[in-house]
């Protein structure tokens, strides 16, 4: 197995994990935990950034919520079993 784990784990939790792995487990069962490890720590730095934006954002959104219910109207068309359906949405503008 290769020992320098630095090319491709990120984070440093992530990669003395990794090596802990590699010193414990035998080879094989070791490479399959830390290629879940490497996935891992992607949807980890995902989450992170996704959790990191969402809250920066939050006071500069509206306190208000407004979303309209969109209209929905389905009609008979010449052609049996197919319809004609439309969905409309009003949009204010500022």
């Amino acid at each position: 197995m290769n020992n320098n784990t630095e090319p491709f784990l990120r984070l440093r939790e992530f990669k003395d994990l990794a090596k802990w792995l590699k010193k414990k487990l035998p080879y094989p069962l070791a490479y399959f935990c830390i290629a879940y490890l490497w996935r891992l720590e992607a949807f980890y730095i995902e989450h992170k950034i996704v959790t990191a934006v969402d809250k920066a954002i939050e006071p500069h959104l509206p306190s208000q919520d407004f979303t309209t219910p969109h209209r929905f109207s389905s009609r008979p068309s010449e052609v049996k079993g197919l319809d004609i359906i439309e969905i409309q949405a009003d949009y204010e503008k500022d």
